[in-house]
């Protein structure tokens, strides 16, 4: 059975190796909220999905993309 710490670290291994709109995919609920500070909160996975495509268009290339802190808790988790 594989714990939340593991699907985390999956989920971060996806991202490191480019493959974050797969991990979104895999690990990312219908109901998702996101929120970037004091924005509006994005609802629903498509939605989500759209605003994440749209953020990464900005970008050519990335020197350097992992998780800076991984916390992970009773019914919680968060990754900076």
């Amino acid at each position: 059975m594989e714990t939340i710490q593991m699907k985390i670290n999956d989920l971060n291994s996806l991202v490191a190796r480019g493959k974050g709109f797969e991990a979104f995919d895999k690990y990312y609920h219908e109901e998702v909220i996101m929120q970037e500070n004091e924005s509006p909160p994005t609802i629903g996975k498509a939605n989500n999905l759209k605003c994440e495509k749209t953020f990464f268009k900005e970008f050519e290339k990335f020197k350097m993309i992992g998780p800076l802190k991984v916390v992970v808790g009773e019914n919680i988790s968060m990754v900076e």
